[in-house]
């Protein structure tokens, strides 16, 4: 209990309140009492005051009443914050959380040593996002009507693409589920709400494609951006790595011709052995700091996009291109798709043999040149 001391009424006293912390949040909650400072003894009202005996009583009912919601929360996995107390404390119809940010927000926090650094940065991404479209937020707003809305906003107004519209649907499900679950809101009715998905064709070069590459690379005939940009790109084709784990790729990761790090995306360690052409992309002199000097994402598929056309590639290529290259060209060359896998760090092989169907496209293709003698 806490004696309000700082806020003084007319008649000299303050009031008595029930402190309640909460993931460092602290909030005042009153007792109807007031007394003098000199009554309270840090924790109780002195026996000297006339009501002692009564206001304490009351006070210590108030104090277990509001341990015992708290250990009922935690018992019924229902998320434990102010909100959801005062429902229970104010003996409210019902237990909700209004607010769809606070409880997005705090199960971030709450869970993000379960996550790797990009799936929690992109967590809040999407929260950022959706703040953009709508500054507060309630559960109660939150139904088909609404979706259809975001989407119109995602696509006509951030350009979104129908399967990034996707990804951040599924995300705000994932959050609807979670508070469904927890006892947070009583239905989800966006339940059934349908995901839209767009078949892709999964972009990749192949090992004639990066020859040329690697020829206008080591002819140095590109602007000093586009030439370092390409070393990047080409040493992710001759490892899997995604961008993030180039970006954030250390001298410390590199022992013995091998690369031994631990996965931005899935916070799963691969092992991956450097052949030789990816080994003269790294500057041996060094010993410590970042491999590579890496432009932002979007720079980067911007020069991408430049090295394409002077290198006469008509493809629609990104960073990401680089992965599924690396895949597709190790499975022609005869690497078993197991293994492959494991390079890539996927955990089930169902991820990788999306690869293989590529590889099944490229033995058409090379198969036709038998119609073209």
């Amino acid at each position: 209990m806490y004696l309000r001391s700082n806020v003084v009424r007319n008649d000299g006293t303050s009031s008595i309140n029930l402190m309640l912390i909460i993931d460092g949040k602290t909030k005042l909650y009153n007792s109807q009492y007031a007394v003098k400072a000199d009554q309270w003894d840090g924790a109780r009202v002195k026996s000297k005051h006339k009501l002692a005996m009564q206001i304490n009583n009351m006070l210590d009912e108030m104090k277990v009443k509001a341990d015992k919601i708290i250990m009922q929360m935690v018992k019924d996995n229902i998320v434990v914050n102010h909100i959801n107390f005062e429902s229970i404390f104010f003996n409210k119809k019902e237990i909700v959380n209004k607010d769809f940010y606070e409880f997005c927000l705090e199960y971030i926090d709450k869970y993000q040593k379960n996550y790797s650094h990009e799936s929690h940065r992109q967590q809040l991404c999407e929260i950022s996002k959706l703040k953009k479209f709508k500054a507060t937020l309630t559960f109660d707003e939150i139904n088909t009507a609404f979706m259809d809305n975001y989407e119109a906003y995602m696509l006509n107004t951030l350009n979104n693409v129908p399967n990034t519209v996707g990804k951040t649907f599924k995300k705000i499900k994932m959050f609807m589920n979670l508070a469904l679950n927890k006892g947070v809101i009583q239905d989800n009715p966006i339940a059934l709400y349908k995901v839209k998905k767009v078949k892709t064709t999964r972009t990749y070069l192949s090992l004639e494609e990066v020859g040329i590459l690697e020829k206008i690379y080591k002819e140095k005939e590109l602007h000093s951006n586009l030439h370092n940009t390409l070393k990047c790109f080409l040493f992710a084709c001759y490892t899997g790595l995604r961008y993030q784990d180039i970006l954030h790729l250390d001298y410390t990761d590199i022992s013995n011709d091998y690369i031994l790090l631990v996965q931005g995306k899935t916070n799963e360690q691969i092992t991956i052995p450097l052949i030789d052409n990816a080994k003269l992309l790294i500057d041996q002199s060094q010993k410590s700091g970042k491999v590579f000097t890496v432009y932002t994402n979007q720079k980067s598929n911007e020069y991408l996009k430049i090295i394409m056309i002077y290198a006469k590639i008509n493809k629609s290529v990104s960073f990401h291109t680089a992965r599924h290259t690396f895949a597709t060209i190790s499975l022609n060359i005869g690497i078993p798709i197991e293994v492959v896998s494991k390079l890539l760090g996927h955990a089930d092989l169902k991820t990788t043999m999306i690869y293989a169907k590529l590889f099944e496209k490229t033995k058409f293709e090379q198969m036709n040149k038998w119609n073209k003698l």
